[in-house]
C-alpha cells in the first residue's frame, strides 16, 4: 500500500454461513449513510458478458463506459476489458449492485469509488512464482478517495481511503449508519468511549 492511502478496514458481517446478504445490506446503508454521489463502479468483462450488461444499463439509463486496455504487443494475450458505471443515486446503487455484486463473489476485479479515478497498466511481475505480464489497477488519489472492494468470496468488504472521514477507526464507526452495531473489532469487544 503506498503512502496516499491512510487506512484499511475489512467490514464483515457475524451472521454463521450465510454472508452476502448481509454485506450487500451493510454496504448499501453504508454507501446510502454516506450520501457521496455519483459513486463509480468498475469490474472487469471477465466472463464476456458485455451485452447483457450493457441492456440493463440501458433499460435503466445507467451511464457506463466499456474501456480496453492491450498489454505490449511482445506479450501474446488478450486485452484487458473493463466497464466503468456511474451510479448516481441510491437506486442505481442498489440496481446494479444486486445484478454484479455476484462478480465479487466469484473474486473477479470490482471496485466501488467515489470518483471516477481508475487506469490500468500491463506491468512485468513475479506471480506465484514465475514471472508474468499482469494487469494492475491504480487509483489517481489526488482527491480524498474512498474504494471499497468485496472480501473473500464477496464476504465483508475493505474500505481504503486517504479521506479524513475515514482516517480513524472512531471515524469510519460514526460514518456507518446507526442500525450497524459495531460489537467486535478484531478479537476485541467494542465499547464506545462514553463522551464527556
Amino acid at each position: 500500500m503506498d503512502d496516499s492511502i491512510k487506512t484499511a478496514y475489512l467490514i464483515s458481517p457475524s451472521e454463521g454461513d450465510e454472508c452476502i446478504t448481509p454485506t450487500k445490506k451493510i454496504l448499501f446503508e453504508f454507501l446510502e449513510h454516506r450520501n457521496d454521489f455519483p459513486l463509480y463502479l468498475y469490474f472487469s468483462d471477465e466472463y464476456v458478458l458485455r451485452e447483457r450488461r450493457q441492456q440493463l444499463f440501458q433499460l435503466h439509463d445507467i451511464d457506463y463506459t466499456i474501456r480496453t486496455v492491450y498489454p505490449n504487443r511482445k506479450h501474446h494475450m488478450d486485452p484487458l476489458v473493463y466497464f466503468t458505471v456511474e451510479l448516481k443515486n441510491k437506486e442505481a446503487l442498489r440496481r446494479v449492485v444486486h445484478e454484479t455484486y455476484w462478480l465479487g463473489e466469484e473474486n473477479v476485479f470490482y471496485v466501488i469509488s467515489n470518483y471516477d479515478n481508475l487506469k490500468f497498466t500491463f506491468v512485468e511481475r513475479r506471480h506465484w512464482g514465475f514471472q508474468q505480464y499482469l494487469s494492475v489497477a491504480s487509483f489517481d488519489r489526488t482527491h480524498p478517495s474512498v474504494l471499497i472492494e468485496p472480501g473473500h468470496d464477496g464476504c465483508g468488504f475493505f474500505i481504503c481511503s486517504n479521506d479524513v472521514s475515514m482516517n480513524s477507526l472512531e471515524n469510519v464507526i460514526q460514518n456507518m449508519p446507526e442500525e450497524i452495531i459495531i460489537y467486535q473489532i478484531n478479537d476485541e469487544l467494542y465499547e464506545p468511549e462514553d463522551e464527556e
